[in-house]
């Protein structure tokens, strides 16, 4: 909550926190625990950060689908990342979710960024636009982060292409 405070004071718009709630299978708790232990403290910072007028951004890797609707209930603004390679599918959390969260996600950084080629970026990304980003609530990202294994090259292909084929982010990304 302090660092909230403070943060707000140098003008922070959105706040990003970056624990992780599950692994490949589950949540690491069962959802008794989770309810009672972790949800009425992101519950707290959200409507801290709501106070300030500023957004919250939920990242937590793993698969959550046990645990989704908990953490809409929170009130969060964004939720990264929808890990395909989890069992979590961006296409359903969209229709399912889509007005309720700023979904954050969906680049492969394994398959697609690591040893993909030039082409399997674009095509992900194009693909990405087309199917999730109508009425907005989409930011494009990697699926977990842009590990040390990407090349610099093919994280800028990534961007390149959102600029190119995404209707909304030619106002928005510099």
């Amino acid at each position: 909550m302090q660092l909230l405070k403070e943060a707000v004071k140098i003008d922070t718009e959105i706040f990003i926190s970056i624990d992780d709630y599950a692994d490949k299978n589950s949540t690491m708790m069962s959802l008794k625990h989770f309810e009672k232990f972790i949800l009425p403290g992101l519950t707290k910072i959200v409507e801290k950060a709501h106070k300030f007028d500023a957004k919250y951004i939920k990242h937590t890797c793993g698969n959550i689908n046990d645990i989704f609707d908990m953490l809409l209930s929170s009130g969060i603004d964004g939720l990264h990342p929808i890990d395909s390679s989890v069992g979590m599918n961006i296409f359903d959390v969209k229709k399912n979710y889509g007005e309720k969260v700023c979904l954050v996600s969906n680049v492969d950084c394994i398959d697609a960024l690591y040893t993909g080629t030039k082409q399997q970026v674009i095509d992900e990304v194009k693909e990405l636009i087309k199917r999730v980003e109508y009425n907005r609530g989409f930011m494009l990202a990697s699926i977990n982060s842009i590990h040390s294994g990407v090349k610099p090259e093919d994280f800028l292909i990534m961007v390149e292409a959102a600029k190119k084929y995404s209707d909304y982010s030619k106002s928005i990304v510099k």
